[in-house]
């Protein structure tokens, strides 16, 4: 209580001795019980409007502490908070629209890192399938000085075609794929005899197997890496956090000035989705506990 009788809340609003209350956003409450909103609109003050209501605020949350899922998880539970109460009630609907916008932003991102989850499984198909290139080549090696002639002959055949074809897991993806379908065929094909005497069918049908699998998660890479675009994910998840923390200055400024049910009921079941993610965040520092760290002022807010 200052010496002019100017009265200060815990959020940094001002009731003036005549009466009026300035929000953060700048909306006057007038003595004849009217807000005049940013657009200049004049509101009658709801008639729920209590102290309570000025002082229900919304928690604080360290929004860059979030791992990836988590952050998409957490703005997505906001956007289903936003969309019971509807925007039009919280008259949020500029700040939710810029919300959903940069947060569909974050999931076109996330198409990157799946991508390179792909990349990864790319590169171990691709190396069981080298691994019995090797092994099919290494048996054919071994029949050369096989005591039978056939048998040994068969290998002297089979041998040269793979020699013509050379070392194929030194090639790109691509270019083994189409040149492992090629030798398959040829071996099957042109040598089925010699590949029968050998004993080289289950080997060439494991070979074409592994084939597929590398092509599929070729396929499947390419499919998304269409849709990729040039976005970086921590560049758009600083868009999101800007748009999340205006929605909550916007909702805490009209629950400031206009209260009522609409607002305490969303603060409530937001400051619940909040509890959740600070409750993460506490267990994986294992040094706080959650409700310290979700009753923490975000710096970021």
């Amino acid at each position: 209580m200052k010496q002019d009788n100017t009265i200060v809340s815990p959020r940094g609003e001002s009731m003036k001795q005549d009466n009026t209350v300035v929000s953060p956003q700048g909306e006057s409450m007038k003595q004849d019980n009217t807000v005049v909103s940013p657009q200049g609109e004049t509101i009658k003050q709801n008639e729920n409007y209590t102290k309570k209501s000025i002082y229900m605020t919304i928690a604080g949350i360290r929004l860059s502490h979030l791992h990836k899922n988590e952050h998409f998880q957490f703005i997505q539970d906001v956007i289903t908070q936003v969309e019971e109460a509807t925007p039009a009630a919280l008259r949020v609907e500029e700040q939710f629209a810029a919300l959903t916008a940069a947060h569909e932003q974050e999931e076109e991102a996330y198409r990157k890192i799946t991508t390179s989850i792909i990349t990864k499984k790319i590169k171990t198909a691709d190396a069981a399938r080298d691994k019995v290139f090797r092994s099919m080549v290494d048996i054919v090696n071994s029949m050369l000085n096989y005591f039978d002639n056939t048998t040994a002959e068969a290998a002297r055949v089979v041998a040269i075609v793979l020699k013509t074809h050379g070392n194929l897991g030194r090639k790109a993806y691509a270019e083994e794929t189409a040149a492992i379908y090629k030798l398959v065929q040829e071996l099957t094909t042109n040598y089925a005899d010699e590949c029968t005497t050998l004993g080289l069918g289950p080997w060439l049908a494991e070979l074409g197997r592994c084939n597929i699998v590398v092509e599929e998660l070729m396929n499947e890479r390419y499919d998304e890496a269409t849709g990729r675009t040039d976005l970086v994910l921590k560049d758009v998840r600083m868009e999101v956090d800007n748009a999340y923390r205006a929605l909550v200055r916007q909702v805490e400024a009209w629950q400031l000035v206009d209260g009522g049910e609409v607002y305490d009921s969303f603060i409530r079941k937001l400051n619940a989705v909040i509890e959740r993610a600070a409750s993460i965040l506490a267990q994986r520092k294992g040094k706080k506990s959650a409700a310290s760290s979700q009753t923490q002022l975000n710096d970021e807010l």
